[in-house]
């Protein structure tokens, strides 16, 4: 699903915070400049959608949205936060296990970033914090981060 798509759900959120909880989560392939700079654009556009399949095995339907580029965001509705740091790291897993028959010296890893929703913040502030806690594991790399305050 599109970025328009994610806007329009994260816009839902805000208009439906008494009757559900939500945790959004930031997902990206680590160093992905890197598999297109030594594999060509189309080896990546490979790993995309390979990443983007297992991203959606883990979730239900409509609630992948690719952000831009190897940026993906997962809206978790209804879930416990450790049900989602656990299919994360499947996710995780998965991405770690992939290999590519024409190419099988590519070998992927993501990392994921993590925040739940909480009154009185909005859609904006739930994506900063689940961009923070990317940034976190970014810096790890294949990781998963919990944004803490």
């Amino acid at each position: 699903m599109s970025r328009k798509a994610l806007h329009d759900a994260m816009r839902d959120i805000e208009a439906d915070t008494q009757t559900n909880s939500y945790i959004l989560v930031i997902a990206d392939i680590d160093h992905f400049k890197l598999v297109n700079d030594n594999f060509g654009h189309q080896h990546g556009d490979v790993c995309l959608i390979a990443f983007s399949e297992i991203l959606q095995s883990e979730c239900e339907p409509n609630t992948v949205f690719r952000y831009g580029g190897d940026e993906f965001c997962l809206l978790f509705c209804n879930a416990e936060m450790e049900q989602v740091v656990a299919a994360c790291w499947r996710m995780l897993r998965k991405v770690e296990a992939l290999r590519f028959e024409a190419k099988p010296e590519s070998t992927l890893t993501a990392s994921f970033g993590i925040a739940a929703f909480h009154l009185p913040m909005n859609a904006a502030q739930l994506f900063v914090q689940a961009d923070q806690a990317l940034y976190q594991a970014k810096e790890a790399r294949n990781t998963v981060c919990v944004y803490e305050p």
